[in-house]
């Protein structure tokens, strides 16, 4: 990663999250329980606050894609087209893990799919929450004990889908 790295909170419904950008794009979105005022020394830069403005139209639910670019480029190659592929995933949409293996040409490749999206450095951005396991349960979303923030997101955007009005 190339230019320094501006580290901010922002907050969600769900909690507060370090975001991370260098050279304009997005390198890092994660939820964390609290903010270590030693890693954030940075107000919001302008693209944190088109972030942060995204993020707060998103759980209000009238945002269906984040327009700030972000940068992978830290990621592996395999990472970066897992999370490239998951960016595709429409709003409201849910893929399984197999499916999303399948798109990258890897049928059978399921847990290496997870494994990439469990390491997904830019939430929400990547909507990784979307992927779900072949058997309709949630599976994972960035590590231990996220599934109810996975089900909450997968929730507001059902919410938002039928709250809209339909058209003649």
């Amino acid at each position: 990663m190339a230019g320094r790295v501006i580290a901010s909170a922002v907050k969600t419904p769900l909690g507060e999250g370090l975001l991370s950008i260098a050279e304009g794009e997005v390198v890092g979105l994660e939820f964390i329980e609290t903010v270590d005022a030693d890693r954030v020394r940075s107000p919001l830069c302008e693209v944190g606050a088109q972030v942060q403005r995204e993020l707060d139209l998103f759980f209000s639910g009238s945002l269906r894609h984040f327009s700030a670019g972000f940068s992978l480029a830290e990621s592996s190659d395999f990472q970066r087209r897992v999370l490239e592929e998951c960016s595709r995933v429409e709003f409201g949409g849910r893929i399984t893990y197999g499916e999303l293996a399948s798109r990258l040409g890897a049928p059978g490749a399921s847990r290496a799919v997870g494994n990439a999206l469990r390491h997904n450095p830019i939430a929400l951005i990547i909507p990784c929450h979307r992927v779900t396991r072949s058997d309709g349960a949630l599976g994972g979303y960035g590590g231990e004990d996220t599934r109810q923030r996975k089900k909450a997101l997968l929730d507001l955007e059902q919410r938002a889908l039928i709250a809209e009005p339909s058209a003649p």
